[in-house]
């Protein structure tokens, strides 16, 4: 078993250390990436171009999202569209407009992003949301971390 750290000393995560923060920014949440998300968003997510011409690149969004998220923006609104939205087994979803990233919560505002796709193929593709969603336990249940693994039946609000 190890630790969040140590995972990343072998290669299997990388966190997130957000860079160029104002004097009245600071890091409330933490973001660790499995490499092979890393990898996606480094090259393959330049290539993408917005659904709608209007919305930033998909780049420029995943930059947002996960900035936003370090920062401690709000993620939970009572609209429609909700950066993160909570599903079974104490999976999450943490969406742009283009994008979509699955994960779970280590503790209260330490989140592992496991896995990614696009809304296009999300919404496009019958069963891909539910096999990341299944993926996304599997690997949290096969990754060599310290128990507790995941924070278990918390309500999202006690994650943030």
């Amino acid at each position: 078993m190890a630790t969040l750290e140590e995972l990343a000393q072998d290669g299997v995560l990388r966190k997130l250390v957000p860079g160029n923060l104002a004097r009245h920014e600071f890091v409330v949440r933490h973001v660790w990436f499995y490499v092979e998300v890393l990898r996606w968003i480094k090259e393959e997510v330049p290539t993408f171009t917005a659904f709608y011409p209007e919305n930033m690149p998909p780049l420029k969004q995943a930059h947002k999202l996960f900035r936003d998220f370090v920062l401690g923006e709000e993620f939970v609104h009572e609209t429609d569209f909700w950066k993160m939205r909570p599903y079974s087994e104490d999976v999450y979803e943490l969406k742009t407009n283009d994008l979509r990233f699955f994960g779970w919560f280590v503790r209260p505002r330490v989140f592992v992003v496991a896995r990614n796709d696009t809304f296009e193929m999300v919404h496009s593709q019958q069963g891909v949301h539910l096999k990341h969603l299944g993926e996304v336990v599997r690997m949290r249940r096969e990754i060599d971390l310290d128990e507790p693994k995941y924070t278990p039946g918390a309500p999202i609000n006690g994650l943030f």
